[in-house]
């Protein structure tokens, strides 16, 4: 979409990228980040986040802060989601 220019990032003030990590592997996220403004807020998410993928985030985040969970500590017990509608 932002290659055929359907989209533009230049208005977007948060990024939320999902699977973060499947997207590094194929230099997606890449192109995204080139083309944010620098005032972007941007929150990196997924269910793995392999130490080379937290190497590469480094290259594009300010002031970043990192919750990572321990593998053990990840149980669908402790997994609460919330659903927000806005318009």
């Amino acid at each position: 979409m932002l290659k055929q220019r359907h989209l533009s990032l230049k208005h977007i003030k948060v990024f939320i990228p999902d699977e973060v990590d499947e997207m590094i592997k194929d230099q997606k996220i890449y192109d995204i980040f080139q083309k944010l403004n620098s005032k972007t807020q941007v929150v990196l998410l997924s269910a793995t986040m392999p130490s080379n993928v937290l190497e590469v985030t480094k290259k594009f985040m300010r002031d970043s802060v990192q919750i990572l969970v321990k593998k053990e500590e990840l149980t669908l017990e402790g997994i609460h989601q919330v659903h927000i509608n806005v318009e």
